[in-house]
Formats: C-alpha cells, structure tokens, sequence
C-alpha cells in the first residue's frame, strides 16, 4: 500500500506498509515549518495496530530541534507501547546532528530499509 499525503508548503510524507511495518518517507527537511505535517503522518501510522514505524530520510537534507524533539517523542511513544522506531537512509548531515545531540545513543538508526526491516 502507497500513499502519499501532501501538507502546508509542499511538505509530503509517503506512506508505505510492508509485513506490518509502516515506512514513511519525507519529502523535505524535519525543521519547525514541517512538524506539524510529520506528526500528523506518525499519530496515524501509530494507530494502536503497528508496533513498528521506520523513517525513511532519504530525501532529509537536515533536522532542527523540533525535528528532533519530534523524533524522540515518538520514539518514547511507540517504545512505551512496545513497538519499534527506526530512522534510515540518514545523510553525513543528519547523522553528524545525531551524533553531536548524543540522540544517536537513544533512537534507532539503519543503513538501510533491509536492516530496518529485521528484527532487533
């Protein structure tokens, strides 16, 4: 199942099922501007019957504070219910943000849909 749910200012996230995982994916930058759009998109994948959401950031240029505000919240969310959030598909920017906000020790992060997929 595809679908693609367009926001405010050109903001989209896709929506992708597959074997019960819920993959979304992006369109811009997770800043301030796009929150709104993005947890809309992860409230919905979150509806009591996925315990596993991954984050596909492939088209992800960069993440501000509310982006990653957003991110642990939602991790904490789906963790508290037992269910699974990964991020995936991350450029050297976003990564260095990871790094750097020390939030690469807390979330989930994969090279690849393949290793998101798996089991952890």
């Amino acid at each position: 199942m595809n679908e693609h749910a367009q926001t405010a200012g050109g903001f989209a996230v896709g929506r992708t099922t597959l074997g019960g995982v819920t993959i979304l994916s992006p369109s811009a930058s997770l800043t301030f501007e796009n929150c709104a759009g993005l947890r809309s998109a992860l409230e919905a994948a979150s509806d009591g019957k996925t315990s596993k959401v991954v984050l596909d950031c492939q088209a992800v240029a960069f993440m501000d504070s509310a982006g990653l505000e957003l991110l642990v919240e939602f991790h904490e969310k789906l963790r508290a219910n037992r269910g699974e959030f990964r991020l995936t598909h991350l450029n050297d920017v976003c990564s260095d943000i990871l790094t750097v906000s020390r939030l690469v020790h807390t979330l989930v992060v994969c090279e690849g849909i393949n290793q998101a997929l798996k089991d952890g």
